[in-house]
């Protein structure tokens, strides 16, 4: 069954079809709702625009709940990271050997170029 989309709908999934300065996935989700509205078949569709039915199926049960708003990704990210304050500072002139040997005392661990001068390799 196609879906039927209301001039001003089908105006704004064209437009981001077209358009060169959108992202690239809300061109292709328009362009799946275009393709259902005209009755292809979810093979058809996933074949022309290089996805699986899955992401057809996805987007048209998005749409059909929320319109043109469910066309929005809803992902949600991972949380903020958490700033701390610095614990410690390397030495102006560091390199990696005395970097490591600062961050071990600073952490109180180990490291394996530490390790291998007491023996432990």
């Amino acid at each position: 069954m196609a879906l039927t989309l209301t001039d001003a709908e089908r105006s704004e999934l064209a437009r981001r079809v077209r358009s060169r300065k959108g992202r690239a996935e809300d061109a292709r989700r328009a362009r799946v709702i275009l393709l259902l509205a005209a009755g292809e078949s979810y093979t058809t569709i996933a074949a022309a625009v290089g996805c699986y039915p899955d992401y057809v199926s996805r987007w048209k049960q998005r749409f059909e709940a929320e319109r043109l708003a469910g066309l929005r990704a809803k992902y949600r990210g991972q949380r903020p990271t958490v700033r701390t304050p610095v614990m410690f500072r390397l030495p102006r002139r560091s390199d990696h050997w005395n970097a490591s040997t600062a961050l071990s005392a600073a952490t109180g661990c180990e490291f394996a170029a530490e390790t291998a001068e007491k023996g432990g390799w």
